[in-house]
């Protein structure tokens, strides 16, 4: 019997032993998932104060963990001149789509107006100042603008569509109410110019304006423009018009007249009704108040 009882002493302190040991081991990596799971904690909370501080969102920053880095162009509109540059952006070679132009200022101050299969060889085109004059497709192009939406490229200002007066760099920017089409509601503009006042130029965007003639608040608010970046289409299921184009570029009467959207015979007609008769074809454009100045007549350029 005292061999019985001294062998079931043993067995049940044996028992006693593991479970002791194997409360420890689970204590053990508990307390390891716990000290984890605080310093996760407190990596997260320093990373989302961080955010906070740079008007960054939680959403914002999921965003940053899927996509990755941004590789950006600094080089594509790298300006050296001393002068103005102004360049076309669009990449396809289709009349319909030449609407997207980049400005630069002497000082490297980047502008992209009505952004449309912009180049994306050397990545994502670095730019200070973007805007959008309305909401059709071939003026807005997703895969360029959503990372500065999101507002994940520093020190950037977009403008959509908007009525508004900003300062970036050494440019105003300042969009003024218009009209895709013949008649213009100020209450409900479907079309926004955007006016850039840059090197003592001043440079308008239309965008699509397609008005039968600007207003005299229009005017007022564009001023003297040096150069016009308008439609020269007469595509009328757009409500553009060649008519429409001469008298606006009547009212307007800029130095340098450049077209959006165009066709051939379309500008053979208006520069002869304008009877401009310097035309220029290249592939970028510089520009100073000195050059504007010294100008004795009209100018049309067509950037491709």
């Amino acid at each position: 019997m005292n061999g019985k009882i001294v062998r079931r002493v043993q067995m049940w302190s044996m028992v006693a032993i593991l479970v002791v040991w194997m409360t420890g081991c689970s204590g053990t990596v508990n307390n390891q998932e716990v000290n984890s799971s605080l310093t996760e904690n407190s990596v997260q909370q320093s990373q989302n104060k961080q955010g906070e501080a740079n008007g960054i969102n939680d959403a914002d920053q999921g965003a940053q963990k899927e996509e990755g880095a941004i590789t950006l162009d600094t080089t594509t509109l790298k300006n050296d001149s001393g002068k103005t540059m102004i360049k076309l952006l669009t990449t396809s070679k289709e009349t319909a789509r030449h609407d997207s132009y980049a400005i630069v200022s002497s000082k490297g101050t980047v502008i992209i107006a009505d952004p449309n299969l912009v180049p994306n060889t050397n990545g994502l085109i670095k730019a200070d100042i973007v805007t959008v004059s309305h909401t059709h497709p071939d003026h807005s192009d997703p895969q360029f603008l959503v990372p500065y939406l999101k507002q994940k490229i520093e020190g950037s200002r977009v403008s959509r569509y908007k009525e508004e007066t900003f300062t970036v760099n050494d440019v105003i920017v300042t969009g003024i109410p218009a009209s895709h089409s013949s008649e213009f509601n100020p209450a409900n503009p479907t079309d926004m110019i955007y006016l850039f006042e840059v090197d003592g130029l001043r440079i308008a965007h239309f965008g699509d304006m397609a008005q039968t003639e600007l207003t005299e608040d229009q005017l007022k608010a564009l001023g003297k423009i040096d150069v016009s970046i308008s439609v020269f289409s007469d595509a009328g299921g757009f409500g553009f018009g060649k008519d429409k184009t001469v008298r606006a570029l009547e009212q307007l009467k800029p130095a340098i007249a450049m077209p959006g959207h165009y066709e051939p015979e379309t500008v053979e007609y208006i520069l002869e009704k304008l009877k401009i008769e310097d035309r220029t074809e290249s592939d970028t454009l510089f520009v100073s108040r000195e050059d504007i100045d010294s100008q004795s007549g009209w100018r049309y350029v067509l950037l491709k």
